[in-house]
Parts: structure tokens; sequence; C-alpha cells
């Protein structure tokens, strides 16, 4: 039996063909040009028509273990809690070479990057 989600009981549901399966842990419901991936009621992840794949924590882009973006066009940004930042390499990578280097959302120099991850591992 499917569990009710937050989203089913929302009067826009299902007006664009939605429909949703569910395990004990996690609810996946596909909408119009999208797919959400509910646990406790919070969506974790959302992959939608034109390519785009966010992962969310507490309502917040956030992944541990890989780009929290993922554009169709190949640009990838990691986030944690919320705050564009990666501690192994740039936080924003595109596929043309550019590169951008964040912690807690403060854009640096891959220098200043460098410095500020070299200390955090020394204190």
């Amino acid at each position: 039996m499917l569990r009710r989600s937050f989203l089913q009981s929302l009067p826009f549901f299902g007006m664009f063909g939605g429909s949703q399966k569910s395990t004990e842990t996690e609810q996946v419901v596909f909408g119009s040009g999208v797919k959400h991936i509910i646990k406790n009621s919070q969506i974790i992840y959302s992959e939608f028509d034109n390519g785009l794949k966010t992962w969310f924590k507490n309502h917040k882009y956030h992944r541990e273990d890989g780009p929290a973006i993922e554009y169709s066009n190949g640009v990838k940004s990691w986030w944690l809690n919320g705050k564009c930042h990666r501690e192994d390499g740039p936080a924003v990578v595109h596929p043309s070479g550019y590169q951008a280097w964040y912690l807690n959302s403060e854009l640096m120099t891959e220098e200043e990057w460098k410095k500020a991850i070299l200390s955090k591992k020394q204190s």
C-alpha cells in the first residue's frame, strides 16, 4: 500500500499525470517533466526532462559523494548544506575547462583554496 505523501495532499498533484511508487524508506514521484525521490517528506533528488539533476538535504542543495547539481550541458557544482563547497577539488567544473574554487560559498583563487585546505588539515 502506498503511503500518503505531502505532495499528494497538494491540490495540483496529479493534474499533470503525476504518479507515485513507494518503498518503506523512500517515495518516487513522477510529475510533468520531473522525477523526485522523497524521504521523510523531503525531496532529496530531482531529475528533470531537460537533463538537470539536483540533490537536497533539508531543502538545501547538498551531496557528499559528488556534485549536488549536474546540468545537461555538463556543468557540475558541489554543495554542502546549501553552500557551494568542495574540499577535494574545484566546486564548479565546466566542460570548457573553466573551474571555480569555493569553500562555504566563498569564491577563492586556486592558490587561496589550497592554503585554506592545508590550514584546515593542519588544525
